[in-house]
């Protein structure tokens, strides 16, 4: 029987299993082995709609191969959301400026990221697999003060699990909402009927993980150093779209095009 302390990490596992099951999630293997034993890292994705599906599940993944589940990053929103702020510091997701992260680091684990967080998430149908990003540098700061390598992830299906009626941080700030909790009233559509209450439709995931960007190699040590961390994170952004716009296709089409 679990302890309450090991109750987050059982219940946060048991559910991406099922969900892994549902949605058929797939990963390439070689990929996937390389990532899990490979150096520590900042993997960094898409934030698909309502949830990144495909992130939690390569979590998970990695969770089977390595024994831990990498640390996330997680929005500052959830500190003021009890149920949310238990089961996030139960599976050791962070925010960005915790100083915890320098020591899990050190242990050479990986941490996730999702850097459109709720601007990506609470998007509508017409708004779909579209990098979104602006101007957030803070995770590559995080990559540079870390001395971490940019791993960028992409996958098929996560931005149809349901039908977004609404774009919710517009609609957040019509109704004068702080601007952390901006992107909650998502409106989203499922199979028995409106999220949360409804179940995803079952949409295959299929993931795919990019090769790393060394922000040192590009020339960028340095936080301060805005020019070159502008220039890392569109290099990342373009990665994570490429991936986006590569596992949709079908596989032969894929594979044909990643061919030298």
């Amino acid at each position: 029987m679990s302890t309450v302390d090991e109750l987050p990490l059982d219940i946060w596992l048991s559910f991406w299993r099922l969900a892994r099951r549902y949605h058929r999630y797939t990963v390439n293997e070689d990929d996937l082995h390389k990532l899990a034993h490979g150096p520590a890292s900042l993997i960094v994705g898409y934030h698909g709609q309502p949830v990144p599906w495909d992130m939690c599940m390569l979590g998970l993944a990695i969770y089977e191969k390595r024994g831990y589940l990498p640390a996330g990053i997680v929005h500052r929103a959830a500190d003021s959301i009890p149920p949310v702020r238990w089961l996030a510091e139960g599976i050791n997701f962070f925010r960005g400026d915790d100083d915890r992260l320098t020591e899990w680091v050190a242990a050479d684990r990986h941490v996730m990221v999702t850097p459109g967080g709720g601007a990506e998430a609470g998007r509508s149908f017409r708004n779909r697999y579209r990098v979104d990003w602006g101007d957030r540098l803070g995770y590559v700061r995080l990559a540079v003060k870390l001395g971490l390598r940019i791993v960028p992830v992409g996958a098929s299906g996560v931005d149809h699990a349901y039908i977004g009626l609404n774009d919710s941080s517009k609609l957040g700030r019509r109704l004068g909402l702080p601007r952390d909790l901006e992107p909650l009233p998502w409106i989203g559509l499922g199979p028995l009927g409106m999220f949360p209450f409804s179940p995803p439709f079952r949409v295959e995931i299929d993931q795919l993980i990019g090769k790393p960007i060394l922000p040192a190699v590009e020339g960028v040590s340095d936080v301060a150093d805005e020019a070159g961390l502008r220039r890392v994170h569109r290099m990342v952004a373009t990665a994570v779209q490429t991936l986006l716009d590569q596992a949709r296709l079908p596989s032969a089409l894929r594979e044909q095009r990643a061919d030298p």
